[in-house]
């Protein structure tokens, strides 16, 4: 395993030379990164995030996942810096974390009745609403899980937003989770969102967020 000093310093450099994490491209949401910590435990600071955990922790950076995946113990922060995730000698105390809370292992929870008849019609008709976030302008940030009533079922990401005839249109939506049951959403700053999920895996259970970064 890489000395900690050494595991920065090519975090630094592998986020440093690849494009992907920053925003180019006119999709109104992008997808910075996930952070995962066996039976993990995340605390949050504006925009800073540690995870600590007894087992792996997995970072992956951009919004592929072909992308360098980089193991680490114990415990391990980033922080959203000019649309990306970077590596950060700061970290949130452990007394100030905690494991995922109110999730839905189930897929039971259904906002629909928050969104009028118009725009939950640009949704999939089987989507379960998670959250709905009102950004100010007409954005609307929706996160809404597909699969039915399943322990594991995905998470996407789209925002509403009006077009030039200010009706409101939908942005492609964005997978956040394949396999997985939803843990809620935290606010980086006006900008930018954690999006929590948990994602058993045989014997192991894996706390993950996923963050995304908005477009102005």
């Amino acid at each position: 395993m890489l000395p900690r000093c050494l595991l920065l310093a090519f975090v630094l450099r592998l986020a440093a030379n690849s494009a992907v994490g920053q925003i180019s491209t006119i999709e109104p949401v992008v997808r910075l990164g996930a952070i995962s910590g066996e039976n993990g435990e995340f605390g949050f600071s504006d925009r800073l995030i540690t995870v600590y955990s007894r087992g792996d922790i997995s970072v992956q950076l951009g919004d592929s996942v072909s992308e360098k995946m980089l193991r680490w113990k114990g415990h391990f922060s980033f922080q959203v810096v000019r649309n990306a995730l970077r590596p950060s000698t700061r970290s949130v105390p452990l007394a100030s974390s905690d494991q995922f809370a109110f999730c839905d292992p189930f897929n039971q929870v259904d906002l629909s009745a928050r969104l009028d008849h118009d725009l939950r019609s640009l949704l999939p008709r089987n989507a379960e609403v998670k959250t709905v976030d009102e950004m100010g302008s007409g954005r609307i940030i929706v996160v809404y899980a597909l699969g039915g009533t399943t322990v594991a079922y995905s998470t996407w990401i789209a925002v509403f937003q009006p077009d030039r005839n200010s009706r409101e249109s939908l942005s492609r939506a964005m997978l956040v989770s394949r396999d997985g049951n939803y843990c809620g959403m935290r606010s980086l700053g006006p900008r930018y969102r954690a999006i929590l999920i948990d994602e058993p895996s045989g014997s192991s259970d894996f706390s993950v967020v996923y963050v995304f970064a908005l477009r102005p």
